[in-house]
């Protein structure tokens, strides 16, 4: 199917797509199943999901797969399962990650986030989630789904201030 340009002897000219959003695909699900230092690692190899046999050579994958059409992703059907023919398809964003798009039930209110409690969810911008939080100090604030979820958000500027100043209040009182 590919012709070698440039000799058999130089293997990276072997295709000429590396630079296509296919072959970053490829590297990519490669990256993530394989190597260790990639920070989502632990969601894919870190887990058991492999790279099929076949497509460990980038060729076979895009003989499986195809070029990538335009905006969609790489989607594995069964989530538990290896990256693989019978196992892919390409699909739009809001299919390959529904949580993210108000898809799935909303059990965020009442949870607790930090010094965030989740009160209820706003309509900030479509498609995203946003929720009003009350900090433990009683200050409301309008906080991302995402960013809770994350880790991003745990306490508000006010509680920040406050805690920097009692640390810097005990540092000089345990110089004394």
């Amino acid at each position: 199917m590919y012709e070698n340009l440039f000799g058999d002897k130089n293997h990276s000219y072997r295709h000429g797509m590396s630079g296509t959003p296919t072959y970053k695909i490829w590297a990519g699900i490669l990256s993530r199943c394989y190597n260790a230092k990639v920070k989502i690692y632990k969601y894919y190899g870190g887990r058991g999901i492999k790279v099929c046999a076949s497509w460990l050579d980038f060729i076979n994958f895009y003989e499986d797969m195809g070029e990538r059409p335009n905006n969609l992703q790489l989607d594995r059907i069964n989530n538990d399962g290896d990256y693989s023919k019978d196992n892919c398809r390409w699909v739009t964003a809001k299919e390959n990650n529904p949580s993210n798009k108000g898809d799935l039930k909303d059990d965020m209110p009442g949870k607790r986030f930090g010094k965030y409690i989740v009160l209820h969810r706003v309509i900030k911008k479509p498609g995203h989630r946003y929720y009003l939080c009350r900090c433990d100090c009683g200050i409301e604030k309008i906080l991302n789904g995402g960013d809770l979820r994350r880790g991003h958000s745990t306490q508000c500027i006010n509680c920040k201030h406050n805690s920097h100043k009692n640390w810097f209040e005990r540092y000089k009182n345990a110089a004394k």
